[in-house]
């Protein structure tokens, strides 16, 4: 018996490409911040399944400002005079 030839599933990346865009900007700097950080923020609504791979435009942006924070408190605290 010949297997049945059936079209192949679009992979996640085509569905996103050609799928409804299920969530916002803000949503997904959210889901960003969320997982490069320990910082407890709510989203309301449920969690898409393509939220996370929407989510990593936005990990540039988020670990610059996370290596601007650290920066930052570095230089006040040398301005203290603390190590």
């Amino acid at each position: 018996m010949l297997a049945e030839h059936r079209p192949l599933p679009y992979t996640v990346a085509m569905t996103d490409a050609t799928g409804p865009k299920n969530s916002s900007p803000v949503r997904e700097f959210a889901a960003a911040i969320i997982f490069l950080t320990r910082i407890p923020i709510r989203l309301s609504g449920d969690w898409p399944e393509d939220l996370n791979q929407r989510a990593l435009v936005w990990f540039p942006i988020v670990g610059a400002l996370i290596g601007a924070a650290g920066g930052l408190l570095y230089w006040g605290l040398f301005l203290l005079g603390l190590p």
